[in-house]
């Protein structure tokens, strides 16, 4: 995840399994960096709610935003 185009293509494939969730369920992300001061924003999602584990480990939870 820290190479940007490795980021980028990991970041649309999470956002193109949006329509596979429940609206109950998440998804969850782990980075060695966190992107910005809040973590990456997703297109369908509501978070990131971000967990710092390690200097190299960040988690990052996801809830999908209810279908309309």
């Amino acid at each position: 995840m820290e190479d940007e185009k490795t980021r980028a293509s990991v970041l649309e494939q999470a956002v193109r399994t949006r329509e596979l969730f429940a609206d109950s369920g998440f998804l969850v992300l782990r980075s060695p960096i966190l992107w910005g001061e809040d973590g990456q924003k997703l297109e369908g999602f509501n978070g990131p709610e971000v967990h710092k584990f390690t200097k190299s480990m960040f988690v990052l939870l996801y809830s999908p935003r209810p279908s309309a």
